[in-house]
């Protein structure tokens, strides 16, 4: 047998067993890869709260918790892309605004609530953070998103708060749509997994 023939069995034998491989230790690899996505820790004191914009019930929901607990002095809600499933009904919302109402409607004191209409992706969210947190001298602050998410905003605030002294916290938003502990086992769980590995991969090469 030739030298050649013999690489291209021996190149094929290794990439079956990097395919049986993958297929045996496939759910732990799934695993891995949604977890890689998620960073997050909670306030030990309360604090100014933020939520990003996107996701409005599962986030506000998460807020909700928070504020209860005890651990929120104001709720600010940023975000101005306007909802565009709403405006089949006439309505010309931005994503901020619905978060903001829904916080209204679960309960929390509207003096509590407050709308920031701006920022239009996480970048722009995070720098809204930066500008808001240096105009108020805030020291303290956490920013409540999807879990999902949370590795990338963490990556944002890293960056955009490195200069201040103020110390954040990243909470997570359990999905209603899908488990995000085997997120592979639905529809939703594929495609936010999916969307949010093509946005860090591209945050992290143009940014």
């Amino acid at each position: 047998m030739s030298k050649s023939n013999k690489r291209i069995i021996a190149a094929l034998v290794i990439f079956m067993l990097l395919v049986v491989t993958t297929f045996i230790f496939r759910v732990s690899i799934l695993k891995a890869a949604g977890n890689a996505l998620i960073s997050e820790d909670m306030p030990i004191k309360p604090t100014v709260l933020f939520v990003l914009s996107g996701g409005a019930f599962d986030r506000a929901n998460r807020a909700y918790q928070i504020y209860k607990l005890g651990k929120a002095t104001h709720i600010y809600c940023t975000g101005s892309n306007k909802c565009s499933d709403l405006k089949a009904l006439g309505l010309d919302v931005m994503e901020g605004e619905i978060t903001a109402r829904y916080l209204a409607k679960l309960g929390v004191p509207d003096s509590l609530v407050s709308f920031l209409p701006e920022g239009t992706s996480t970048l722009e969210e995070g720098e809204c953070i930066r500008k808001f947190a240096e105009k108020y001298a805030l020291t303290d602050l956490a920013v409540v998103s999807s879990k999902f998410h949370t590795s990338r905003v963490r990556w944002v605030l890293e960056r955009k708060l490195k200069n201040s002294h103020v110390k954040f916290h990243v909470i997570g938003a359990a999905s209603s749509e899908y488990n995000e502990e085997c997120w592979w086992k639905s529809e939703n769980g594929l495609i936010a997994a999916n969307n949010e590995w093509i946005k860090k991969i591209y945050y992290g090469l143009k940014y």
